[in-house]
């Protein structure tokens, strides 16, 4: 061990500017891979507390620029819903504003609710 740490710093020593950019190269390398599989683990397993979560899915739109939202018009989300026997059920969000209240029914006839953020608008 004492060889390789001392091969090492000689190397170090000689080439500064290339072991440098090495190991940055390398740390940048792993910061992304690390940014990439965090976005894809949150992607596959956002929705896991809910009963049969495999069978739940999103329908998102690109804007260019801006990202992505699941902002569609209901026509085409109604005309996605029944375009498959294999769909069962359908939801459409319509944003209205930051806040919004949900309710649930927990048991019967037990309603909860809880204010979430929908959708936040980016600073103008």
């Amino acid at each position: 061990m004492k060889v390789l740490l001392r091969n090492f710093l000689v190397l170090f020593r000689r080439f500064r500017l290339a072991m440098t950019l090495n190991v940055l190269g390398l740390s940048v390398a792993f910061t992304t891979f690390m940014v990439i599989l965090m976005q894809w683990r949150y992607d596959t397993t956002f929705d896991e507390a809910t009963p049969n979560s495999e069978r739940i899915f999103r329908v998102d739109a690109m804007f260019g620029d801006r990202g992505q939202g699941a902002i569609i018009s209901r026509p085409v989300a109604e005309l996605f819903i029944q375009s498959s026997p294999h769909i069962q059920a359908g939801a459409l969000l319509r944003p209205q504003g930051e806040d919004l209240l949900f309710k649930s029914e927990v048991g019967e006839g037990n309603l909860r609710s809880f204010k979430d953020v929908l959708f936040k608008a980016p600073p103008s």
